[in-house]
């Protein structure tokens, strides 16, 4: 559903956690405001999922609440910061922000000494995690409780101010240009024609001096907006060497300074993200497997269920990618039930790390190859469903034919061929690949013999390699998401699938979702 001031409410709600949730019910029913209408309106939400204020208003029988309906609504919507406020209090992401608020009370308290102690372990915690940007604040502040400090310890040799200061800016100047040039490139990624200046964009940000070393990053922080910045670039040009190199040295920088990894675990996630795919692709698969178990830590030892939901998603789509890249189709059932019931809870999630779309397309290809086409077409249905990228859709539906090709569905084959037909049409050009594809089955149905129908096979697959030598990337894009050209191959042959696939090599294009924020 799009954000809008009058669902902003019900995505606050269906965005909390579990835990999330329970603490909120004790805090109303501690403050004895059970009988609330906030505290109806809240319960109800909860109770029935529905994200619509007509709906919802026919559930209550009392007109008063439905009298003051937008006051309630932006109440609970308040309400619920709030509340989220005192319940990550005790979050070690939070713990600067609320040293700050410490210091501002014992300052006004007149006990300046505790403030300046505070304000140093404060200080060390923002340079080595991920608010370096408040480092000129806190050198305000030094300068505000050193100057009282020392009026009474004069024996002690006071800080110079000028050159905390002129640090404090630089460290903090220095982390808003990378994260500056972070952003130029995420903005770079979506925009119309980026496909045109990519390359010479990216090489433009690479060339500043900042992205000389990573000695030019002066925080932390600032470290690891350098290797992600190099990250995205590196992967939207299919750099997969370079994006793994990257990638490892923002995992040995959590390694290195532990504190950001606790202030600030997304980081860590787009570490983990990036470097797991890029081992993938480059076919260092013991280190992706060391990776996923590295995950199953985390999430043992770490009750936070909000990232754990991350990296978990990670780690399935790892695993059924791992399982395709090294054409290991054998063992997949290890996470098959886990990976499901992942996916009925979080079907409707769609994010940088929980793509359940790529989750079942990867599930659905490797029950193809190993004869699952029911099974797959259940998990096609589902993807219909949630996949909106266009040329992952048109794998799927070409998928969706061979299933009902293979389990000899010969009355709705003719009906579905149409209809992607009419599909893929929508699409200004039709791909020759696609285009070659649907004549195949097509020609397919009228074939009344095994031996011609193997010609028919085989006539096609001539096709298919031919223009497979001289496609753009954009096209052989399609053979990332399945080999079309082995499966045609096996009918020609009339051998399994999964045989023909350990034989053949990877194709050559390479492509990335891209790399992680």
């Amino acid at each position: 559903m799009k954000l809008t001031r009058k669902s902003g409410l019900f995505e606050l709600v269906n965005r909390l956690t579990t835990s999330e949730k329970r603490y909120i019910k004790q805090f109303i029913n501690r403050a004895g405001e059970s009988n609330s209408n906030y505290a109806k309106l809240f319960n109800l939400i909860i109770k029935t999922e529905i994200c619509d204020d007509e709906e919802l208003k026919k559930k209550f029988k009392k007109i008063a609440i439905v009298k003051q309906w937008s006051r309630t609504k932006n109440y609970l919507y308040n309400y619920i910061l709030r509340v989220l406020q005192v319940y990550n209090q005790q979050n070690v992401e939070f713990e600067i922000l609320n040293n700050l608020q410490q210091v501002d009370i014992l300052y006004k308290k007149g006990l300046d000494g505790d403030a300046y102690q505070l304000l140093k372990k404060t200080k060390k915690l923002a340079f080595e995690g991920i608010y370096p940007t408040l480092l000129p604040f806190i050198a305000e502040w030094e300068m505000r409780l050193g100057r009282l400090i020392w009026n009474y310890q004069e024996e002690k040799e006071p800080l110079n101010y000028q050159k905390n200061n002129e640090w404090a800016l630089d460290v903090a100047n220095n982390l808003l240009l990378l994260e500056k040039y972070r952003t130029d490139v995420l903005i770079n990624m979506v925009a119309k024609g980026r496909h045109l200046r990519v390359k010479e964009i990216n090489q433009e940000i690479l060339a500043k001096a900042v992205f000389k070393s990573i000695d030019e990053a002066k925080s932390p922080f600032s470290k690891w907006a350098f290797c992600v910045t190099k990250n995205i670039i590196y992967a939207q040009v299919w750099q997969f060497f370079d994006v793994y190199s990257s990638a490892k040295d923002g995992i040995e920088l959590h390694r290195q300074f532990p504190l950001l990894k606790k202030q600030a675990p997304r980081t860590y996630i787009a570490s983990i993200n990036n470097f797991i795919a890029a081992a993938i692709e480059i076919g260092k698969w013991d280190e992706a497997l060391m990776i996923m178990e590295e995950i199953d830590l985390y999430v043992e030892k770490n009750n936070d269920e909000i990232n754990n939901v991350l990296l978990m998603s990670i780690k399935y789509l790892a695993f059924l990618k791992l399982k395709i890249e090294s054409r290991d189709y054998e063992g997949w059932e290890e996470y098959g039930e886990e990976i499901e019931t992942f996916i009925k809870k979080h079907k409707k999630e769609n994010n940088t790390y929980v793509r359940p779309d790529y989750i079942l397309q990867y599930y659905t290809v490797i029950c193809i190859v190993n004869g699952e086409f029911v099974k797959a077409l259940e998990l096609i249905e589902d993807i219909e469903q949630i996949q909106k990228i266009a040329i992952y859709r048109n794998a799927v539906l070409l998928m969706k034919l061979i299933c009902l090709f293979e389990l000899n569905e010969v009355l709705q084959l003719p009906y579905v061929i149409r209809s992607i037909y009419r599909n893929l049409r929508k699409k200004k050009d039709l791909f020759d690949f696609e285009r070659i594809i649907l004549n195949l089955f097509k020609a397919s149905a009228n074939v009344a013999s095994k031996n011609e129908l193997k010609n028919v096979f085989r006539r096609y697959l001539v096709q298919l390699k031919k223009l497979a030598q001289t496609a753009p990337k954009a096209e052989l894009e399609l053979l990332e998401h399945f080999d079309f050209l082995a499966w045609m191959e096996s009918k020609v042959e009339d051998r399994p699938l999964l045989e023909i696939l350990k034989e053949h090599s990877m194709p050559s294009i390479k492509k990335t979702n891209g790399a992680s924020q």
